[in-house]
């Protein structure tokens, strides 16, 4: 207990440290977002550390050592590119753009994702979350629908509708809804309709039973907003409980319906939560990180064959988190990832640990940098760039891959292509707000 509060305070002085060293950096950037979800990361594991494993030993110091090494990192990038002073200038210049074809743009995106998203519920032949509202199931019965609806026998590509479902369909509602704000000035008539156009974004988030998706959501949606709201930057607070109520409602019926909580109340919905926020993925990660430390070093191995994963043909990427998993529960039908800096010393050992954080922080700060240089952004595009900051933030497991499917590509290549279409028809269709 003792080693476990010692660890724990070393680990929360160098986090305090690093969020007051990037004092004047908004939160919702990938640089000091990360913060939080390694923070909730590391302190899970270091809670869960047996320091009689020699495993667990040196699992503590790499939570530690990179924690240390990201934040001195991050603190020197960030001043080196004047992330506080380029917020400030962003903060009292940008102006949300409206495009005259950004609406149209947004309808078209929400309906090309929803046909997307209903092919393939159809191709899977279900949705958990309404199958197990019309039926009777058990725990058991709705565990085998979630894991079939995305690692069954039959192949129906889910990683690549992901990228419509997780990603682009919510992407189109808060740029849609943004929109629809700007044109129907009844509020009584606006709630209504966003309600309507966020129901099936939410029963497609839902429908494959992981809650990751939904938490993601709801995190989007206030870094969305932070930017959005004006030139203020801050979450109106009706918008703040409306936010949080309706969360909370969801993920009480998906924790219930999918059998993770005894039964609907707030109470055994808010210890769900904090079991899937501070225990599952670290007990994962803690679990794994016994298993690859008998392992050699694969020297970027696991991870280049993770990869090879995405393309055609016989690859089936890495099958450590199937492994992993298999240890937890005693089979390999699932996944049980390692942590982000397990999975960095699994594939480059100690050299990794001191090496990536710094890499990682640089780019956070480059990416930050040329958010905050372009001051005219379009709907469409803070909606993008809210999704790749959460995904940068939030990535506290497994390797590169982890980023891919997590759906980086499909908001690069989004906001890229926005980019395109802007200088192509050039800046005289930007409408100012």
């Amino acid at each position: 207990m003792i080693f476990t509060l010692a660890f724990s305070l070393i680990f929360l002085v160098i986090g305090w440290a690093t969020y007051a060293g990037l004092k004047g950096v908004p939160w919702f950037l990938p640089v000091k977002l990360f913060i939080f979800f390694n923070g909730v990361m590391g302190l899970g594991i270091l809670f869960a550390l047996d320091f009689n494993d020699p495993a667990d030993i040196a699992h503590g110091a790499i939570v530690l050592v990179s924690a240390l090494v990201y934040g001195l990192s991050s603190i020197y990038f960030s001043s080196r590119f004047s992330l506080s002073r380029n917020w400030h200038r962003f903060f009292s210049e940008v102006d949300i753009g409206q495009r005259k074809g950004d609406f149209y743009l947004s309808i078209a995106l929400y309906a090309i994702s929803g046909v997307a998203v209903c092919l393939y519920f159809y191709l899977v032949g279900y949705n958990v979350i309404l199958t197990s509202l019309t039926s009777s199931l058990s725990a058991s019965d709705v565990k085998d629908l979630r894991l079939a609806s995305y690692a069954g026998d039959d192949y129906y590509a889910p990683g690549y509708f992901n990228q419509f479902k997780n990603i682009l369909f919510p992407i189109a509602f808060l740029a849609l809804s943004f929109n629809l704000k700007k044109r129907i000035k009844s509020r009584k008539i606006f709630v209504p309709v966003v309600i309507v156009l966020m129901a099936p974004v939410i029963l497609g988030l839902m429908g494959t039973g992981q809650r990751a998706f939904l938490v993601g959501f709801v995190i989007v949606s206030m870094v969305f907003l932070a930017i959005a709201s004006s030139r203020r930057f801050v979450i109106k607070r009706a918008a703040l409980v409306a936010i949080a109520l309706v969360f909370v409602f969801l993920f009480s019926i998906s924790s219930y319906l999918l059998g993770r909580s005894e039964d609907f109340s707030i109470g055994s919905s808010l210890e769900a939560l904090a079991v899937r926020l501070f225990s599952d993925n670290q007990i994962s990660a803690l679990v794994g990180f016994r298993y690859i430390y008998e392992q050699a070093v694969q020297f970027g191995g696991e991870w280049l064959t993770d990869i090879l994963g995405i393309l055609p043909g016989e690859y089936k990427g890495s099958d450590l988190a199937n492994r992993v998993h298999a240890l937890l529960y005693g089979s390999d039908r699932g996944t049980s990832p390692v942590s982000l800096w397990g999975s960095v010393y699994y594939n480059w050992g100690w050299f990794g640990i001191f090496l990536f954080p710094p890499v990682l922080s640089f780019a956070y700060c480059i990416i930050s940098k040329r958010f905050l240089k372009r001051t005219n952004h379009t709907s469409l595009e803070i909606a993008g760039y809210a999704f790749l900051f959460y995904i940068l933030g939030a990535w506290i497991a497994s390797g590169p891959m982890q980023l891919v499917n997590n759906g980086l590509v499909a908001c690069v290549l989004l906001i890229f292509g926005l980019r395109f279409q802007r200088g192509w028809r050039g800046r005289g269709f930007v409408e100012r707000n």
